[in-house]
């Protein structure tokens, strides 16, 4: 009686007739491969996130988060955080509407802008622009230029911030203008892409200290050019003699946005 022998691989059989094979003894095809650690974080490396069936990224931008939605994570806005931009640093250089830099004032009229003095700006909102008073001007209504930067590291007056975000913020403006006499005094609000927002706030003639006033702003929309989602503080009303300023703007005045959502 013949007995035929079968191997796999050159494996043979044992006394049963059975074969004990690994993948060691099976060698990889084109269409045969194996697994590997190597080739898992491979290809882990190579995938995005959005390949998840519960993860979509569609229109997501630069400093958004995943958040649970629906069932599934999608992009949003992070919410909380240390996203701020400022100016004031309490630095002493005389108020330009005083003569003290430039030649001439400007009027303390409706509507007028304030100004605002500082070295640094800003923590997290990279994309805030600085409208900024550039040197050789004679008055506040030109000559001004948009500076984008998160620090802004030359010295410089500032008028309004732009450009923010979609969101939530929390905006604080202190004004500490010097006034001539006691009876002199000065009405402003915060305006928020050109509408006042905000209470009003009155700097007296007895005190060069800053009044505070704050806002909760919110921009629904991401913005385009420089002016667009833009904070600042102006003049309400005022008694009309405010010539005289010297440093209190510099050293006290302020304005801080804090985001929130």
């Amino acid at each position: 009686m013949s007995h035929n022998k079968t191997k796999v691989n050159s494996i043979d059989p044992d006394g049963s007739g059975n074969i004990s094979i690994t993948t060691d003894n099976v060698a990889e095809t084109a269409t045969n491969e194996y697994y590997t650690p190597a080739r898992i974080d491979t290809k882990i490396a190579a995938t995005n996130i959005d390949a998840f069936a519960d993860v979509n990224t569609a229109g997501a931008v630069d400093g958004q988060v995943l958040k649970r939605s629906g069932g599934i994570y999608v992009a949003a806005t992070a919410s909380g955080g240390a996203e701020i931009a400022m100016i004031g640093n309490g630095s002493t250089v005389a108020y330009p509407w005083t003569g003290g830099i430039l030649s001439g004032n400007e009027p303390y009229s409706n509507g007028k802008q304030i100004e605002f003095y500082s070295l640094n700006l800003g923590t997290g909102l990279t994309s805030i622009k600085y409208e900024v008073r550039t040197a050789g001007t004679s008055n506040g209504t030109s000559a001004w230029s948009w500076v984008d930067a998160p620090s802004y590291a030359a010295a410089g007056w500032v008028r309004a911030l732009s450009f923010f975000p979609a969101g939530t913020y929390l905006v604080t403006a202190g004004v500490g203008l010097g006034l001539p006499a006691t009876t002199s005094y000065l009405d402003c609000r915060i305006f928020a892409a050109g509408a006042a927002h905000s209470s009003i706030s009155r700097v007296g003639g007895d005190t060069g200290y800053p009044k505070v006033v704050q806002s909760i702003v919110t921009f629904g929309s991401a913005p385009t050019v420089a002016g667009d989602n833009q904070i600042d503080v102006r003049v309400d009303a005022s008694s009309n003699d405010l010539t005289g300023q010297v440093n209190e703007q510099s050293q006290r005045g302020f304005i801080y946005a804090m985001r929130l959502v």
